[in-house]
């Protein structure tokens, strides 16, 4: 496993020293974040017949102008297959650099713990980027290395994932996401729809977005998963503009409708 370790980790140097610059300009927006932003998730999981109970943070800042930093976590806690109630929890940061006009890259780091001892602990580390094709179309992808730990019984592994998708902007507020992911030599698919309030919900000064995916997976649960996000910061503007400019939700996150976890397939 110290072999994997250290091929990811030398990718992901790799990955940092070459990646393109953003503008530096801060009257035409293109820096990597505009803004630091606060997001709050609360949402419900379907996995076949039972009910789970996820709610998640995030924030996102800029380091200078080139580069920003999103650091995330969340749980999960409902019925699991044996008719107890647990819990999983994950915990993910993305150092990333982003020109509003072109697109996104960046490396990332995610550890994914379950209460059930029976459960591996997994780390994923790899890279993920964005392309912004046109003014309403973004395709996005990862890769890296997923690390499972058994919880010392002996079957320690590491696999290989990667994941591909796109968002349709129908308009600055309303998108619908397709993703599918390749990971333990099985195939998971997505689909998300998300919208942005014209009003902050119950007038706490966010802006506010309705989400709901659901996952079928080649050999695993099928899962439907709804909820709310709430922004707190940023500029206030379209949910376009927010996650082009101020936002990171890259592949692997847990705040909205993009991206496949296990933490979201967990029953």
């Amino acid at each position: 496993m110290r072999k994997e370790i250290l091929t990811a980790t030398t990718a992901l140097s790799c990955t940092l020293n070459y990646m393109p610059l953003a503008q530096a300009s801060g009257h035409d927006g293109n820096v990597a974040v505009a803004d630091t932003t606060f997001e709050t998730t609360v949402s419900g999981l379907v996995v076949e017949d039972e009910f789970r109970f996820l709610t998640a943070g995030g924030i996102t800042f800029p380091v200078g102008n080139s580069f920003g930093v999103h650091v995330e976590g969340g749980v999960s806690f409902g019925e699991n297959n044996g008719g107890n109630n647990d819990w999983a929890a994950q915990i993910a940061a993305v150092l990333f650099t982003r020109d509003p006009t072109i697109g996104e890259i960046g490396a990332f780091v995610s550890l994914i713990a379950f209460e059930d001892d029976l459960r591996p602990t997994v780390t994923m580390i790899g890279a993920e980027a964005e392309w912004y094709a046109t003014d309403n179309h973004t395709l996005f992808g990862a890769a890296g290395i997923q690390l499972v730990d058994d919880n010392g019984f002996d079957n320690n592994d590491s696999r290989f994932f990667a994941g591909i998708g796109g968002s349709y902007y129908v308009t600055p507020n309303f998108k619908a996401t397709l993703a599918g992911l390749f990971n333990d030599d099985a195939f998971s698919v997505s689909g998300g729809v998300e919208y942005q309030l014209q009003q902050p919900l119950f007038n706490i000064g966010a802006a506010t977005r309705l989400f709901a995916k659901a996952i079928a997976s080649e050999n695993d649960n099928a899962t439907f998963r709804f909820g709310v996000n709430f922004i707190f910061g940023g500029s206030g503007q379209s949910m376009l503009y927010a996650d082009r400019n101020e936002l990171k939700h890259f592949y692997g996150s847990i705040l909205t409708s993009q991206g496949i976890t296990p933490l979201e397939k967990f029953k």
